[in-house]
């Protein structure tokens, strides 16, 4: 008799990727916003909106981008920006990244990137528009390292973002915990 706990594949509707999880598991990571400290990459049109609404909200967040010029309105805003993306990753216990491209995303997550600081227990929320072998490669790369990652496909507009109501769907190496989605979750924005 087989005891082992069911199955159930969740998708990332964009994409068509499949991951399978376990459907019994309980949350890897429980994010709590007194304590988490936030790191977003890529400050771009969507980036940019998605940091400023969580530092408005009252997460502990500080930001990085591969080029200073976005950062700057962000910092006259009172968002941190951190000096280098290695110590973005190590001084962050949630990292989220919205970046352009295939190109960007490699750039930012191998070599001395993401994946060379990053820990074990770590919480990715990857947001960028990149192909399918590539989220695959950054799921590998994550589960390899003991990471949970998340990938997140947003759809609605920058206004929409600035507004507030994000929607998403989502593919997971393991299934970490709503908790870890602080900017797309309404009931976080506002609350504890």
């Amino acid at each position: 008799m087989n005891h082992e706990p069911p199955k159930r594949a969740t998708t990332n509707q964009q994409r068509g990727d499949y991951v399978t999880t376990n459907a019994t598991a309980k949350p890897e990571s429980i994010i709590n916003k007194r304590t988490a400290k936030i790191g977003f990459i890529g400050l771009g049109l969507m980036g940019s909106r998605l940091t400023r609404r969580l530092h408005s909200s009252g997460w502990d967040v500080q930001a990085w981008n591969r080029s200073p010029d976005p950062a700057k309105s962000l910092a006259r805003d009172g968002v941190a920006i951190s000096s280098s993306l290695s110590k973005l990753v190590a001084d962050s216990d949630v990292i989220l990244s919205s970046l352009a491209n295939d190109e960007a995303v490699r750039s930012v997550y191998f070599d001395d990137g993401v994946f060379s600081s990053v820990k074990p227990g770590d919480v990715i929320l990857e947001m960028s528009t990149i192909s399918p072998e590539l989220s695959r490669l950054l799921h590998q790369e994550a589960s390899a390292r003991g990471v949970d990652l998340l990938d997140l496909a947003i759809s609605g507009s920058t206004p929409a973002v600035e507004a507030g109501p994000s929607h998403y769907s989502e593919a997971a190496t393991r299934v970490p915990s709503r908790d870890a989605l602080p900017s797309m979750n309404p009931s976080l924005n506002n609350g504890s």
